[in-house]
């Protein structure tokens, strides 16, 4: 399961979801200004869209009232569960505009 999920104030908001059924999966996010696009595929360049126009202003230190230290990197969880699945990750590249 690919889950995109937005927290802001302490409340969080699944923005969408996908079942993908593969030992291998590729993730995407694209940001055109502000809008953020989530995307996941079985195959490279085969993307399937799971949340899109999704407001990146919640990582603004404006908007989240004082400095956040955004960054970006690869993250994976059992949802609070103890799991003996797990997630390997053997590329990630950030191409900036």
């Amino acid at each position: 399961m690919i889950r995109v999920v937005c927290r802001e104030g302490g409340r969080e908001t699944e923005l969408g979801s996908r079942v993908m059924n593969a030992k291998k999966i590729f993730l995407k996010l694209e940001a055109l200004g502000q809008s953020l696009r989530f995307a996941a595929g079985t195959e490279p360049e085969q993307w399937e869209t799971i949340a899109e126009n999704a407001d990146g202003t919640v990582l603004s230190t404006d908007k989240a009232g004082g400095f956040i230290g955004a960054y970006i990197g690869l993250f994976a969880s059992g949802n609070g569960w103890s799991s003996s699945n797990y997630a390997d990750f053997d590329y990630f590249e950030y191409v900036g505009l």
